[in-house]
């Protein structure tokens, strides 16, 4: 999970605040960040009933509640979620792994620092982490960290970067980062690193302040590099040697291959963003679903599913058969199982672990939570003295078209 103002709540939240605000949407980075809290004032009463709400909704829905102050998560294997505790006021860190046939946790790792950025590798064997440390000066060092899942051991790669600069390799063995020569990749074993795309393939790429982040294909037949920020990014697709511009890109992070000829991406503008899914090649790019404020995307490569929020409620998405599913939860950090029978997700700074298939067996239940919260965001929507500043009637709106649209189509 990607998590902007780590270890900070306070200053996490005026940041995310001023940034909606101001943008109408949330950092790319931001997560499990529960945007009634930006629209809503802090005495607001409604915070605590809809949140109250969205917990409800996945007791209806028969999910396992792991843990309580979670800030990032993934699967190691088909029965064991891997996850990073902070300790508030103590600068530490406990990564643990969840055994779901067992029901209980074990502790893999302590360590100090401030986490920005954790996710756990394809294939479950390492986690990949962005962490800030105490430096010589006030100014804390950029690390990251390449860490086995077996038995904690980590391998720290000195960054200047304070954005994230890497990405994950789909076979889980490696990272990609960029350097003096192009994109480099670094093998989690060993750490030993090798050029593997150049500069001048697609120069002007690498013409910016940020760092360029470099997605190949499965078969690494195909390669786009991103770069940006601030809302204004760069990408660029490489194929048999040639470099091709993509236009409508707003996100170097939110991007995953969906099988080897075609890709996933976030266009749009703040608040107002879309997923989009281009085939190659020279297809037209398809929209996924409709605007949201944020979207959080993220593809499960074992599971072949895409996920991604609408306004902050759950949504999968099947490429093989063009499915989507809204499964009616809120929340963030989602990841399905290899299985594609079930996911986790984050709520709160809660772990949940869902069963899809009993989103439709406990559709009646969960439906009567949709009510209930749409009542209350009608409700607070009409309560103008509740509203935190002048874009709140809209996420409202958005809010109360979001569940309305949840209990039609459950009917």
């Amino acid at each position: 999970m990607n998590k902007s103002c780590s270890g900070n709540t306070g200053l996490c939240a005026f940041l995310v605040a001023a940034v909606c605000t101001a943008a109408m949407s949330v950092s790319a980075f931001g997560r499990d960040i529960n945007l009634d809290e930006v629209y809503l004032k802090s005495e607001s009463p409604y915070q605590t009933k809809l949140l109250l709400g969205k917990i409800d909704a996945y007791l209806a829905a028969g999910s396992r509640l792991i843990d309580r102050g979670v800030v990032f998560s993934g699967w190691k294997s088909a029965e064991e979620v891997v996850f990073l505790k902070e300790v508030r006021g103590t600068g530490e860190n406990i990564l643990s792994i969840y055994d779901l046939a067992a029901g209980k946790s074990r502790e893999i790792a302590r360590f100090r620092g401030d986490v920005m950025f954790a996710r756990v590798a394809p294939g479950g064997r390492y986690m990949a982490m962005r962490r800030l440390v105490p430096g010589a000066d006030i100014v804390p060092d950029n690390e990251i960290v390449l860490m086995s899942l077996h038995d904690g051991k980590e391998k720290v790669i000195p960054s200047s970067n304070a954005l994230l600069d890497f990405t994950l390799s789909q076979d889980g063995n490696s990272i990609f980062i960029e350097s003096s020569l192009g994109i480099e990749e670094i093998t989690f074993v060993g750490g030993t690193g090798r050029t593997v795309l150049g500069k001048p393939v697609c120069p002007w790429i690498f013409r910016g302040e940020s760092p360029v982040l470099a997605y190949p294909s499965p078969d690494r037949s195909r390669w786009v590099l991103m770069t940006g920020g601030g809302g204004i990014y760069r990408a660029c697709l490489i194929e048999g040697g040639k470099s091709v511009k993509i236009g409508g890109v707003t996100s170097s992070s939110e991007f995953a291959w969906v099988g080897n000829t075609s890709f996933a991406y976030r266009r749009g503008y703040a608040g107002n963003y879309t997923l989009a899914l281009q085939t190659l090649p020279g297809g037209e790019a398809k929209a996924l679903g409709a605007e949201s404020f944020n979207t959080s995307m993220f593809y499960s490569i074992s599971a072949g599913i895409l996920s991604w929020l609408r306004d902050g409620c759950i949504m999968l998405y099947y490429p093989a058969t063009n499915v989507r599913l809204a499964t009616g939860l809120e929340g963030d950090d989602v990841a399905v199982d290899a299985a594609g029978s079930r996911f986790i997700s984050l709520l709160g700074n809660r772990l949940f672990v869902t069963e899809i298939n009993a989103l439709r067996r406990r559709s009646i239940d969960i439906r009567r939570i949709h009510r209930r919260q749409l009542s209350l965001y009608q409700e607070v929507r009409l309560r103008t003295v509740e509203h935190r500043n002048e874009f709140t009637a809209r996420y409202l709106d958005r809010k109360i078209s979001l569940y309305r649209d949840l209990i039609n189509s459950r009917k």
